[in-house]
């Protein structure tokens, strides 16, 4: 059962904003107290907007789409955990991912860091229910070159660079998202000035990027919400092929 290219990259156009909330790598030098920021972060987004959710935590966005926690499960013999997201024009899409922890060594101390690694993947569209298995999913990422984007979705690259003119600022402010008043961390650009607004108070992290490219949270909730894409669906789902031309 083929699904066509544009549904494709909406599909990983959300799948890269949740999943890729903070951009890490090392570079050293005058840099190095604000990556070690960053790196606590991340590890405290992975944990608390996606480790600690319980199932019924929902995100929604300005652009429509919602994010649901679908919880923990066993899915082709793995013990995963399930978000699903309700895309415009009745696209739904429940990823299913472990938590992978990459421990490395830095100027002779060790870290870990906290990532996502998606393993299957289930599509609800026209009436068809698709799955892609873990291979097809590695497919997808070399042909979009998600993995040179950030490393809070592996298998990328924990890079050290020292050399790097890329600089950033890690302020803390206090975001208004519904009725929530938020707790954040704005990671600037001092290059360009762009801004990503993060917080652990949220399920799965990303309140908004400036200037506005991907989903801006305009409410959640830890409870309440109802998924689609039940145990029966998944395992009567069909089998994904790839586009002709993919």
């Amino acid at each position: 059962m083929q699904i066509g290219e544009v549904e494709m990259k909406k599909i990983l156009a959300i799948l890269i904003s949740l999943f890729l909330v903070v951009s890490f790598s090392f570079a050293g030098g005058s840099n190095f107290e604000i990556e070690k920021k960053l790196l606590k972060l991340q590890n405290s987004i992975v944990k608390n907007s996606f480790i600690n959710l319980k199932p019924g935590a929902w995100a929604s966005y300005k652009d429509g789409s919602k994010a649901i926690y679908v919880g923990e499960d066993t899915i082709d013999g793995m013990k995963l955990r399930g978000i699903e997201l309700h895309i415009r024009n009745n696209l739904i899409v429940q990823i299913w991912y472990k938590v992978v922890p990459k421990h490395f060594a830095y100027n002779g101390e060790n870290y870990k860091l906290l990532t996502l690694d998606p393993r299957v993947i289930f599509v609800q569209a026209g009436g068809m229910n698709i799955k892609l298995d873990y291979s097809q999913i590695q497919l997808i990422e070399q042909y979009y070159e998600v993995n040179d984007l950030s490393v809070i979705l592996t298998p990328a690259k924990i890079y050290i660079d020292n050399n790097t003119n890329h600089k950033i600022s890690i302020e803390e402010t206090t975001v208004k998202v519904g009725s929530h008043a938020v707790k954040a961390s704005v990671i600037t650009s001092l290059d360009n000035g762009s801004k990503c607004f993060v917080s652990p108070e949220v399920p799965f992290g990303l309140i908004k990027t400036i200037p506005e490219g991907n989903p801006t949270l305009v409410n959640f909730s830890f409870a309440g919400a109802s998924v689609s894409i039940n145990k029966s669906i998944r395992a009567n789902a069909k089998a994904f092929s790839f586009p002709i031309g993919f």
